[in-house]
């Protein structure tokens, strides 16, 4: 049986406080600034983020008005998938209305799964995820934006942190979705080491190991 993460009774709801306010989930600057810098190519200035924000949007309405008009279209009448084949086509405007749609719930949902695990004591100390799918560059930052909380949170109330090593083991089905997401992931990592604190910069991020095949070869390449 792994090792399980133990943290005081405080730390569990200090950090859905921190992750969903109020019970309303929330994407993390880190998140933020890794979706503006994909879909928009623009950096957000963590000192001055709502008017950092205003002009980035200001500037690319165009580029945001675009993404959801093409997300409706898809979605609600051309009934497309939310995944399949978004990643890999050509179309820019449904390529950043999808990175938007799917950090902006798979993110929380993800990690409001990671937070019961905590809570029940049941999210092991040291991890070995294995993600696979269109959007697995997204569910990697969900982990990794969690994991970042968690050792925020625990910096807080004075206690080391409870993790000892996380892997992630990205598996995507085409080398065109890979780079979509390896950019988005990267990105976040680049936002993280931006406005981590001085004595936080050096903590080491977790190993992800990037791959493209098909569901049974990761399987079976993970497995082994």
């Amino acid at each position: 049986m792994p090792p399980y993460i133990k943290v005081s009774p405080a730390i569990p709801g200090a950090l859905e406080n921190l992750i969903s306010p109020g019970g309303c989930i929330r994407l993390s600057p880190y998140v933020e600034t890794a979706q503006a810098r994909t879909v928009f190519g623009a950096s957000v200035d963590s000192k001055h983020r709502v008017r950092s924000w205003e002009t980035i949007l200001q500037k690319h309405r165009g580029t945001l008005d675009a993404a959801a008009s093409r997300w409706v279209q898809h979605i609600f009448y051309d009934q497309g998938s939310p995944t399949d084949g978004i990643y890999t086509g050509k179309d820019q405007s449904l390529l950043h209305a999808a990175l938007i749609a799917h950090a902006s719930y798979a993110i929380p949902q993800t990690q409001i799964v990671l937070l019961d695990l905590l809570r029940s004591r049941r999210l092991p100390a040291k991890m070995d995820l294995f993600v696979y799918g269109e959007d697995a560059g997204v569910q990697a930052v969900a982990v990794l934006d969690f994991l970042e909380a968690l050792g925020e949170v625990c910096q807080l109330y004075g206690q080391e942190q409870p993790f000892s090593s996380a892997r992630i083991h990205a598996t995507l089905p085409n080398q065109a979705s890979q780079d979509i997401n390896r950019c988005f992931f990267e990105a976040y990592c680049e936002a993280i080491i931006d406005r981590r604190n001085p004595e936080n910069r050096d903590q080491q991020l977790p190993d992800i190991v990037w791959e493209s095949a098909s569901l049974s070869q990761a399987h079976l390449s993970h497995l082994s």
